[in-house]
Order: C-alpha cells, then sequence, then structure tokens
C-alpha cells in the first residue's frame, strides 16, 4: 500500500512538472508573439519605457501617453541592460547609437515606426556667444570642404573601427574645456583608454583652429547641462537635442547631426539562439577577462581610477581629521558662540547627503573658484568626514572620568600636559573603532565622484561596462578592489594606533 501511494505520488510529480514546462513554454510563446506584434510606441501605452535621464522626449512621452510607466535611467548602458534583463518592457534610444552597440550585442529588435526625430548640436554658456559664432563658422566650413562627410562616413558607418586622427594641439594656454558623456557612441565614446568619436574629432579640429588645447570632462548625461551653465565648461557635446526648455539657460550651435529616436524591444528568440556555445566555464572566465582587462588596454582605466580614488580617500581623511580636531575643540569650548557655530555645522552636514552637498559645492559654491573636481571632492568629502569624526572625538573624550583630569592637574600637569598624557591615551581606545568605521564610509563614498566628472575608480569600471556589456565582471572587480582598499585603510590606522599606545607607554 505505501510503495503503491509513493509511485502515485512520483507520478503525479512527473506530470505536474510536464504541465508546468508546458505552460512556461507557451507563455514564453506568448510573450514573444506579442513582442513580435508590437510596431510604434502606441503599442506600449501600458507598459514600462526606459529612457535617458534628462533626454529632451521624456516631457512628450508623459503628455502623449498619460498611463505609460516611464523609467529613468542614468546612461544607456544601463538602459540596455535594463532591455535585456526585463527592468523594462521597451526603451527609447538614439538610432545611431543603438545601431553601434547591436554590433556587439544580440537579443534587440528595433520597431517599424520611430518615435521622434531631434538636431544635434553643441552647446555654450550664454556668456561664449562670440565661442558658439566662431563654432558654428568653423561647422559650415567642415561640410563645405567635404571634411564633416568624411567624419560622418567614418564614425557613424564604421564606428567599431575608427580611431581618432592625429591632431596636434598646443599644450599651453587656456584650455577649451568640453563637457561629455563617453555612453554616447558613435558621437562619444572610449576606446583605447581614450574619448573618441564624431563629436570628440570635431571638438578637436575646433580646438586646433582656435589654437587652445582641449580639456574634457567625462560626466553623467544629467550633470552636462549644469557644467555649462555653472561655467564650468565652456562647451558640451554629447548628441544633445534641442529643446526650447533648454534654450532658456545656454545657447545652441548650428545642427551638425540629425537623430531618430527609436523604440528597441528584447527579443529573447534572438538572444537564446546567439547565446549557444560550447566554451567551458574557464574558457568562458578567460574570455571575460581578456574583454574586460586586456584588450583596449581596459586595465589601465582601472589603475588609473584606483589612484585617483585612493588619492582623494587619503587627503580627505588627513584634511578632514584636522578639522574635526578644531570642530571638536569648538563644540566643547566654554564659549556659547563657538559651541553654537560647531552644532549648526554638525547639524548640516549630517542633514545634508552628500551626493547633494558634493554637487553644490562643484556647480555653486565654488563653481567659480577654478578648482579642479578633484581638489572640490576632497574639501567636500573632509567637511562631512569631519562632522562626524568630531562627535567620535567628543563622546570619547567625555567619556573619560573627569577625575582623571582632577588627579593630573592634582599631580602638577598642566591641562595641556593632562589631556597628552592621561586623557588622550584613554580615548584614542574609545575613538579607533568607530573611527575606522568612518573612514571605511568614507572610502567607499567616493564612488559618486563620477558625478562631477572625476575619473575615478567606480568611472573606470562604468567606461569598461559600456564598452563590454558585461554588468557582472566589471561590477565585481571594483567591488573587490573597494573592499581592499578600505581593509588596508583599516590595518593602516590599527598599526598608527598601535603605534601611538607604545609611545605613551614608553613616555
Amino acid at each position: 500500500m505505501m510503495k503503491t501511494r509513493k509511485y502515485l505520488l512520483t507520478l503525479a510529480y512527473i506530470c505536474l512538472t510536464l504541465l508546468t514546462a508546458c505552460a512556461d513554454k507557451q507563455a514564453a510563446t506568448d510573450q514573444q508573439k506579442k513582442i513580435d506584434q508590437l510596431e510604434s510606441i502606441r503599442d506600449l501605452s501600458t507598459s514600462r519605457v526606459g529612457v535617458i535621464t534628462g533626454v529632451v522626449y521624456e516631457e512628450a512621452l508623459s503628455k502623449e501617453f498619460p498611463d505609460m510607466h516611464v523609467m529613468y535611467i542614468d546612461d544607456e548602458i544601463g538602459l540596455l541592460q535594463s532591455l535585456q534583463t526585463h527592468r523594462c518592457d521597451a526603451a527609447l534610444f538614439d538610432e545611431h547609437t543603438l545601431k553601434f552597440h547591436m554590433q556587439s550585442i544580440s537579443g534587440i529588435r528595433i520597431l517599424k515606426e520611430p518615435y521622434m526625430t531631434a538636431d544635434v548640436g553643441a552647446i555654450f554658456h550664454p556668456e561664449s556667444e562670440a565661442l558658439r559664432d566662431e563654432f558654428n563658422v568653423f561647422i559650415r566650413q567642415l561640410k563645405a570642404d567635404g571634411t564633416y562627410d568624411q567624419l560622418y562616413e567614418k564614425w557613424i558607418e564604421h564606428g567599431q573601427t575608427s580611431h581618432m586622427s592625429d591632431i596636434p594641439l598646443p599644450t599651453v594656454g587656456e584650455p577649451l574645456r568640453v563637457a561629455t558623456t563617453s555612453c554616447s557612441a558613435p558621437l562619444v565614446f572610449v576606446k583605447d583608454g581614450k574619448l573618441v568619436g564624431l563629436e570628440v574629432e570635431i571638438m578637436t579640429l575646433f580646438a586646433q583652429h582656435i589654437n587652445r588645447p582641449i580639456e574634457w570632462w567625462d560626466m553623467d548625461f544629467s550633470g552636462v547641462l549644469p557644467a555649462v551653465v555653472s561655467k564650468r565648461c565652456d562647451a558640451a557635446v554629447c548628441s544633445i537635442n534641442y529643446s526650447e526648455e533648454r534654450a532658456k539657460n545656454v545657447i545652441f550651435s548650428d545642427t551638425y547631426f540629425l537623430c531618430s529616436s527609436v523604440v528597441a524591444v528584447a527579443d529573447d528568440e534572438v538572444a537564446n539562439t546567439a547565446e549557444e556555445t560550447n566554451e567551458t566555464f574557464f574558457q568562458s572566465l578567460k574570455k571575460t577577462f581578456y574583454q574586460n582587462l586586456i584588450e583596449e588596454n581596459r586595465y589601465l582605466l582601472i589603475v588609473d581610477g584606483l589612484k585617483i580614488t585612493a588619492w582623494i580617500s587619503l587627503f580627505s581623511i588627513l584634511l578632514g581629521t584636522l578639522l574635526a580636531i578644531i570642530v571638536c575643540w569648538m563644540s566643547m569650548s566654554p564659549s556659547l558662540t563657538l559651541r553654537s557655530i560647531a552644532k549648526v555645522y554638525i547639524n548640516i552636514m549630517q542633514g545634508t547627503p552628500v551626493l547633494v552637498f558634493l554637487l553644490l559645492m562643484f556647480y555653486v559654491v565654488l563653481a567659480q573658484s577654478g578648482m579642479s573636481a578633484v581638489i572640490v571632492s576632497i574639501i567636500t568629502f573632509s567637511m562631512n568626514f569631519a562632522a562626524y569624526a568630531s562627535e567620535i572625538f567628543r563622546h570619547s573624550i567625555e567619556n573619560i572620568p573627569h577625575s582623571q583630569t582632577e588627579a593630573g592637574v592634582a599631580l602638577g600637569f598642566t591641562k595641556a600636559q593632562t589631556f597628552i598624557y592621561i586623557v588622550l591615551p584613554q580615548a584614542l581606545r574609545l575613538i579607533m573603532p568607530s573611527y575606522k568605521g568612518e573612514v571605511i564610509s568614507l572610502v567607499k563614498t567616493t564612488s559618486i565622484v563620477g558625478y562631477i566628472a572625476v575619473a575615478d575608480l567606480t568611472q573606470a569600471g562604468d567606461i569598461i561596462r559600456s564598452r563590454t556589456f558585461d554588468a557582472f565582471f566589471p561590477l565585481i572587480l571594483v567591488a573587490v578592489i573597494y573592499f581592499l582598499l578600505a581593509w588596508l585603510f583599516s590595518k593602516a590606522l590599527d598599526i598608527i594606533g598601535n603605534k601611538i599606545q607604545e609611545y605613551k607607554h614608553i613616555k
């Protein structure tokens, strides 16, 4: 009886499994048929549609399709990966950009009807009208002598295999500062560790035309316009479409490119066919390692990014610690004015998100200072770090019994000597654990500096991801490096703390 029941349960389980597999297969087939029937964005009026943050057609989408769920994503690579992983049902891309990327990836289908077309031009600050006019004259010259047509064919039709021309530029003089985003292929992208593309070559030729060096500011698309409005940059290029709203804050050059916005959907049938491979795990790992680090010397991006992250972290810790000591002294001062200033400072720093404060410092407070983005980052992180570290210092010192100070004074020590030789060694034991936590937190927080065009470790990983479309390897690699960097800072603090305790013991 028991055996019969067991056989019946096994048979039922097998039947249920087969029915579930058939149902899943039918559902996938129905979903594929539904995708195949899509022709335009009107067929997606109630779907999840991804767009790049800040593009001109996002407002039109909201007005034309009020029931559509518009998803805002920072860059085209993130948008492509969201589409491939079905986080969104469809996505809007510039046609030339999507076709460029489709040479490297599969599983994407473009709907027949484009959404809209828009003019592409460079943008300048309203006070740089003379520079804009000179750029317009230059563009007309490129078109008149056939140079533009050659550049168009080179980058738009053969962008994957093209290389920048050798364009000599002066090494002295005020640089032409140009904001861009390196995820706008084939107009702007990174190859062999350098910015290349149609707009990059046009702006480099223009810098040569006006006899100035060129300085590129690679940042997220959402930060490009603010960089020009705040006068951080003289101009910006990255497939920027004209709109009346943007024209209120910046001035546009003549149109030099016309882009069509197309709707893309994921095509799982094509993706599954393309992904069939006989590679072993180690062969796949070797290929991934080569594509992400060796090809085009991409490991240099990681090395350079690591240097910048390490320097920002180190100097922010040093400067922030000095500032924390000052703030701690003010918060423990008998002066009500100094205590109030310290309290207000700490509350502002602790109540303001670091990213928002960084953007305020870069685009508003220090916009006209001429400071580099790296220096602004160090100042910002130092100020934020000091607010938390000063409270750690204060609480640790206050936790030392006051009788220790009284005993030191009774033994003939001055107040300063009492603090240095009696209070401080005990306070350090309380300070170090929390202080190390703040140091590690600061190291990890530096990953946001890409928002102000600092080519740090995270930005390097994003650039590699934009070229390889591999979300796993670059992100894991960057995460591991951040872990090791934080671990090294933590160990260094342990060594310093032990040395201080030994020195105090000897004294």
